[in-house]
C-alpha cells in the first residue's frame, strides 16, 4: 500500500526555524476511485500558504497495509492453558 503526499518546506528567517510539513495526503485506494482529489487538495493547502513556500514536493510512501490494519484492528490475546479435569470434578460434583 502507498501514501501519496505532499510536503513543503516554508521559506525561514533563520536555518531550522521550520520543519518540512505535510501538507495533503492519499491512499492509493482512494487516488484510483477519485483522481481529482489528491491535486484539488494540494491546489487548496498551497492556495493556504500562499507565497510562503520555499519548496514542495509530491512522494509516494510505501508501508505495510497488513500491519496498520492489525494496528487498527487488534485481536484479542490468546490465552492458552490446559483443563485440570479432576479439579473440575471436585469444584463442580454436579458435573462428575
Amino acid at each position: 500500500m502507498y501514501i501519496r503526499c505532499l510536503f513543503i518546506q516554508r521559506k525561514e528567517n533563520y536555518p531550522g526555524e521550520y520543519a518540512p510539513e505535510l501538507l495533503a495526503a492519499a491512499d492509493e485506494g482512494t487516488l484510483e476511485e477519485n483522481p481529482d482529489y489528491f491535486p484539488e487538495q494540494c491546489e487548496k493547502e498551497l492556495k493556504a500558504v500562499g507565497d510562503e513556500v520555499a519548496s514542495k514536493i509530491v512522494l509516494d510512501i510505501y508501508v505495510d497495509g497488513a500491519n496498520i490494519k492489525k494496528l487498527l484492528n487488534p485481536a484479542p490475546p490468546v490465552l492458552k492453558g490446559t483443563i485440570d479435569y479432576e479439579n473440575v470434578k471436585e469444584l463442580n460434583p454436579e458435573r462428575s
